[in-house]
């Protein structure tokens, strides 16, 4: 469920202000959509998609969908417990459906499991990013409530972790691809 901020209104007494409902914000739902259906594609389509590469996904749906995914975290207002339970069981009927997959066609599941669940890795990843980006979240959360406030230490160490992290997963990247 994603949505905008909410928009302050009087409530009932005058006094105050009171959320309005959130609106959907279909866009972001429409572009997840959109680029699960290219994964899917390029996964169902094994070897043939990967070499014609039909409209370039190779090079642009896992990040777009990382960044959507990643804006949906930041403006959930769900706990890290509840976002990663929410997650759980995706994981574990992508997980079962590959599994009966790997059975049907016979190929060796048991000898090489990782393969089973690849596809699956990358709500792992979500859950994994999440827990990382944490702390970088709570603090932004905190500095919007209290504009003039100082950060916390633990804000400003979450912060500086979420960083390394970022640029540790950005080198790793990098030099794997020479």
């Amino acid at each position: 469920h994603v949505s905008g901020e909410q928009e302050p209104t009087k409530n009932k007494s005058g006094k105050g202000h009171a959320a309005a409902p959130k609106e959907r914000l279909v866009y972001i739902d429409f572009t997840r959509i959109l680029c699960v259906a290219c994964v899917v594609t390029e996964h169902s389509g094994g070897a043939i998609y990967s070499h014609v590469n039909a409209l370039f996904v190779l090079q642009w749906v896992m990040p777009f969908l990382f960044l959507v995914s990643g804006l949906c975290y930041s403006m959930s207002h769900v706990p890290l417990w509840m976002y990663i339970l929410r997650l759980t069981p995706v994981f574990l009927a992508g997980t079962g459906f590959n599994w009966i997959a790997d059975i049907i066609a016979e190929r060796d599941w048991q000898g090489n499991f990782m393969n089973t669940i690849f596809q699956m890795m990358y709500v792992v990843s979500l859950m994994v990013f999440a827990t990382f980006m944490e702390p970088l979240k709570l603090a932004v959360v905190h500095q919007k409530k209290n504009p003039t406030a100082r950060p916390s230490k633990i804000a400003i160490i979450g912060a500086i972790l979420s960083g390394v992290v970022a640029t540790a997963c950005f080198v790793a990247l990098f030099l794997s691809k020479e």
